[in-house]
């Protein structure tokens, strides 16, 4: 295997014995590894349709153990709320909210830099 590193001194290349390649190769594998285990997508599930100021569960798993993360929730005339939540050791994470108006609610699990870990919808109505 050889590198090559330019720069404005000139470009070099420097060779890596037999051994250095497969170690690198092998690095390189176990990173592609660590990176499919992780790239596992986390879930929000529950219902699809839910009655007005009755309460509606949501289950999520595959998050990050022992995190805090924060259920952010549209409500159908646009308004968003976040709420505090913490995923169990399990990486599992129950949520339950009451939906107050009639339509389309977005959520959406969020960390703590912003970053959408799952989402849901459920639709309200009387």
């Amino acid at each position: 295997m050889t590198f090559t590193s330019s720069s404005s001194a000139g470009r070099s290349s420097v060779r890596a014995p037999a051994h250095a390649t497969a170690l690198i190769a092998a690095l390189i594998l176990c990173a592609a590894a660590a990176s499919a285990v992780h790239a596992e997508s986390a879930t929000l599930v529950g219902p699809s349709i839910a009655q007005t100021h009755q309460a509606a569960t949501f289950n999520g798993s595959k998050f990050a153990p022992n995190t805090a993360v924060t259920v952010m929730i549209t409500s159908p005339s646009g308004q968003e709320a976040g709420y505090s939540a913490v995923v169990d050791a399990q990486g599992r994470l129950v949520y339950t909210f009451t939906p107050t108006e009639e339509g389309l609610y977005a959520l959406r699990v969020v960390a703590g830099k912003g970053t959408v870990l799952a989402t849901s919808n459920v639709f309200s109505r009387r």
